[in-house]
């Protein structure tokens, strides 16, 4: 045990350079609300309630906002470290874990406290228990209960994020006893954890959590519904929602350069309402919504394939690749989250502007696609050359693959966040083929 404590201590370290410099965190207007909402019993379901829950618990412990900081580079650090160390040795998987935390990318994206960090680092932890499960095991019960634990929260961290539990959870099940019970039984038991128990008791706590009930999905209806107006130069939307009917309007205040839209201005020209009581402004949009995929199906899959590969970086470099410092909101105590040490802050910027940040579309390092390449191609790599890796690699795969496509449909932007464990999962997939074909090599 006591070998293990400079590792610990250089992994502490590791967390200390992300999270001095911007201390206690960059808090996002939508950070900021999730913090102040949990000690105050407004948890709504605009964004993660069990998050926000666990937040107000220290909160109302007395500690500050920088708790949701370290701990959630800290699940991206022990995340990372849990993989790496499937393939690497103890110090190797250091080296490999500090790497991709001062990678432009991770590092620039990692100073943001927000769902997206804790989201990426959850995945990770997931992965690395799922890999685990693939060797000896004494207590296979505790490392399903960890990998189940891991992706539930993760799924919970993001309205988008259930993949990671359905895909996660059966896996984690079936690996740790399918040695001693029969394929069937576990196979059995893998679909019930992971297509029922799982989901129920997630949407049960979220639930449970959630004092205001709101509709986060209104963003995402207006996105779909304005940008194929806009393709086809024609309103989608009721009077009811939109009565000026006025797209040149629309194409001032709302786009930049037509793909997604900007945060809702107080002048928007329809009616915005994600806090209605009702939900009367939420089924006018929903019908809306409804009628115009059914009447041009091939325009709005455009328009999101479109929006996709701008995501991407196929056609234009994501924006916001990180955030500069803290969001000011405006309201009571916003300022008390901004950078205590504004210096340390600007070295980050410096640094990340060093490799091609310092614009709000960053650079080449900040695309998308090639990260994205890597993480599939590089799990096929495992699968079909590390067998011992093979079901980590799959399941990797999986989780990138259906992620992918439900963010193919659910963003209603484009933001580098949204794809930030796209870019961790394709440097971790890329670091381990080396490694694994280095280990190859030196065995043959």
């Amino acid at each position: 045990m006591v070998r293990w404590i400079p590792v610990v201590l250089c992994l502490a370290l590791l967390v200390a350079v992300v999270v001095a410099p911007v201390w206690p965190g960059i808090f996002s207007i939508d950070s900021q609300s999730m913090y102040r909402s949990g000690p105050g019993d407004a948890i709504s379901n605009q964004y993660s309630p069990l998050l926000e829950w666990f937040w107000g618990l220290w909160t109302d412990a007395g500690v500050g906002p920088w708790l949701a900081s370290v701990v959630g580079v800290g699940l991206v650090v022990a995340g990372l470290f849990g993989v790496y160390t499937l393939q690497l040795r103890p110090w190797f998987a250091v080296a490999a874990t500090a790497f991709t935390v001062l990678w432009p990318p991770v590092y620039g994206f990692l100073g943001w406290v927000g769902r997206d960090v804790w989201f990426a680092g959850l995945l990770l932890c997931a992965l690395a228990v799922v890999g685990r499960l693939q060797g000896p095991m004494r207590r296979p019960w505790l490392l399903v209960l960890l990998a189940v634990g891991t992706a539930w929260l993760a799924a919970a961290a993001r309205q988008n994020g259930f993949p990671v539990l359905v895909i996660a959870a059966p896996v984690a099940v079936y690996l740790g006893f399918a040695l001693r019970w029969s394929r069937r039984r576990a196979a059995l038991a893998a679909g019930l954890v992971g297509l029922v128990l799982a989901p129920a008791a997630l949407v049960l706590a979220q639930g449970a959590a959630t004092d205001i009930g709101r509709h986060p999905e209104q963003p995402l209806l207006y996105q779909d519904l304005l940008s194929v107006s806009l393709r086809l130069n024609e309103p989608q939307l009721s009077r009811e929602v939109f009565p000026s009917q006025d797209l040149d309007q629309v194409r001032r205040t709302w786009t930049v350069g037509n793909v997604g839209l900007t945060i809702f201005p107080a002048d928007a020209p329809v009616v915005f309402n994600p806090t209605e009581t009702g939900g009367r402004t939420n089924d006018v949009l929903t019908d809306d919504w409804a009628a115009m995929v059914t009447d041009h199906p091939i325009t709005y899959l455009g328009q999101r394939v479109r929006l996709q590969l701008k995501q991407l970086g196929l056609g234009l470099a994501p924006q916001y690749p990180y955030f500069l410092a803290t969001d000011v909101s405006g309201g009571p105590g916003s300022t008390g989250l901004g950078q205590d040490w504004p210096g340390g802050n600007q070295a980050r910027l410096d640094y990340l502007a060093f490799f091609g940040g310092g614009s709000p579309t960053g650079g080449a390092l900040f695309t998308v696609w090639p990260y994205l390449l890597l993480g599939w191609l590089g799990a096929v790599l495992l699968a079909v050359r590390a067998p011992q890796l093979r079901l980590f690699a799959l399941t990797a795969l999986a989780m990138q693959v259906t992620l992918q496509l439900v963010l193919a449909f659910t963003a209603i932007a484009v933001e580098f966040r949204f794809e930030a464990f796209q870019v961790l999962l394709g440097i971790v997939m890329a670091v381990l083929c080396v490694a694994s074909e280095l280990e190859r090599r030196r065995r043959t």
